[in-house]
């Protein structure tokens, strides 16, 4: 009888121990998922890219409704009216970005920037609609070639001063149409526009390797915190 006894606790110990170790074992697989910096079972998603998806998603918004508000919400307004509320609002877009880039909140920096950047062609329009260069005798097109080439200056011009990101891919965006645009009323034909098209390939390629295409941290010295 005291063998039986002896057994069965034998068993009873055997079988806690296979318990135990199964369930270290599932702990274990447990904290491997939950470990966001375990090689061998790296996350879907890191934390900037799910941080990024709002912000893209508000910059978006912010967009939209920066060009609802040029094209149509300002037709109330007279033609100078619009023109002041959208340089307002583009420089104090343009000049927030650096605050908050001080701050650490380079995300939400990278969004009002491009956000900022977006509003300077819609200050164009808003000034080709006062038409206070009307009597210069330029074209439609060679006006918004003249906006773009502005705009892509200013996206140069701001990528190499903060080091943010979405000025340099506003800057190779705006820079594309500006050869063509400029051009629209001269030439004709194939072989012209083969060659426009050239240009603007070798100036893809000089910003390409131009520093506002250079990857570069983003500047913390900049004015506007302590």
């Amino acid at each position: 009888e005291q063998r039986q006894i002896a057994a069965k606790m034998q068993a009873a110990l055997f079988q806690r121990d296979i318990l135990s170790h199964a369930t270290e074992e599932r702990l274990k697989q447990a904290a491997r998922w939950l470990d966001a910096d375990d090689p061998e079972n790296p996350p879907e998603a890191s934390s900037r890219e799910v941080q990024n998806i709002p912000l893209g998603l508000g910059a978006l918004l912010l967009a939209v409704a920066a060009v609802v508000f040029a094209v149509v919400a300002t037709s109330s307004m007279d033609a100078l009216s619009r023109l002041g509320v959208l340089l307002v609002a583009t420089v104090l877009l343009l000049l927030a970005p650096p605050v908050l880039a001080r701050r650490g909140l380079t995300s939400t920096a990278e969004t009002i920037s491009a956000v900022g950047l977006l509003l300077v062609p819609l200050a164009g329009y808003a000034l080709w609609a006062v038409d206070l260069i009307g009597g210069g005798g330029a074209s439609g097109a060679v006006f918004a070639g003249v906006i773009f080439l502005v705009t892509a200056a200013v996206g140069f011009g701001y990528a190499l001063f903060t080091g943010l990101r979405a000025p340099r891919f506003a800057t190779v965006l705006a820079a594309q149409p500006v050869l063509p645009l400029l051009a629209y009323d001269r030439v004709s034909g194939p072989a012209g526009w083969a060659l426009v098209l050239t240009v603007v390939a070798m100036v893809d390629l000089w910003l390409a390797r131009s520093p506002v295409t250079v990857e570069r941290p983003v500047r913390q010295d900049l004015p506007g915190g302590r």
